[in-house]
């Protein structure tokens, strides 16, 4: 990049221009950054090649552009932000079609369509966060099964290990213990496949929680029975007494 830029401050006595090199040289070092998660970094070099390009005066719909428009729509995926990931996917699709460049017009469209998906996980993940907050396990349960499907269609390992995990914890609060365990099982095994370590460690965990869970629920339902008799002597403990008291 840097003999670029040098090119391009001295440019020879030649009609020759390295414009498109300079602006390919800031597109493949923006991707490099996107590649390392230096995401400031790389929107910072991505950005002011479009402001290269627009400078130089390079046509609208030129692939230079396209290849910058891909790779911001990429980085504001990543960032979660929607809006702007959409707008850059657009503008890829938008060269790309007026160029001729089927391929390029088909990858900008699994773009928009993964930022769609993304959108909608992070939608749901808001929704199970709140559903959680009030207690409303059905609808944790009811979301959680949303984003597996969502999860799916993107293939995401990960997503569905998580999305397991939540189904897991769902039936766990919802006192169905055999899906829960079911859940949880195919919560580890996706984790184990993915290395996860620390998703296995929670599963385990999880897993090991199961039978103190039920031996608590049972007592709290003996609790709730007990107190429903108001007169003390209907209560069974004491129902079980009475012949010995009769006999003394």
């Amino acid at each position: 990049m840097k003999l670029a830029q040098a090119i391009k401050e001295n440019p020879p006595t030649n009609k020759s221009s390295f414009i498109k090199e300079y602006i390919d040289a800031h597109n493949n070092i923006g991707l490099l950054e996107l590649d390392c998660d230096n995401m400031e970094e790389a929107e910072k070099i991505l950005t002011k090649a479009l402001v290269i390009c627009d400078q130089e005066e390079v046509t609208e719909y030129d692939d230079a552009r396209t290849r910058l428009h891909h790779n911001l729509g990429k980085l504001y995926t990543e960032l979660r932000m929607w809006d702007n990931a959409r707008e850059h996917i657009e503008k890829d699709i938008l060269i790309c079609k007026q160029i001729g460049h089927c391929e390029g017009e088909a990858k900008g469209y699994i773009n928009l369509e993964r930022n769609f998906q993304l959108k909608h996980i992070a939608s749901l993940n808001v929704l199970i966060d709140k559903s959680e907050t009030i207690s409303a396990w059905s609808k944790v349960l009811e979301f959680a099964k949303m984003k597996k499907n969502v999860a799916t269609e993107l293939c995401d390992k990960e997503k569905i290990g998580d999305s397991f995990l939540v189904i897991g914890e769902s039936y766990l609060k919802l006192r169905k213990f055999q899906k829960a365990l079911k859940w949880c099982m195919k919560s580890l095994k996706m984790y184990k496949s993915l290395g996860n370590l620390e998703g296995q460690a929670y599963r385990l965990a999880l897993e090991a929680k199961l039978p103190n869970v039920q031996l608590i629920a049972l007592e709290n339902m003996h609790y709730s029975n007990l107190n429903r008799f108001d007169d003390v002597e209907e209560r069974p403990g004491n129902l079980t007494c009475n012949p010995l008291n009769t006999i003394v």
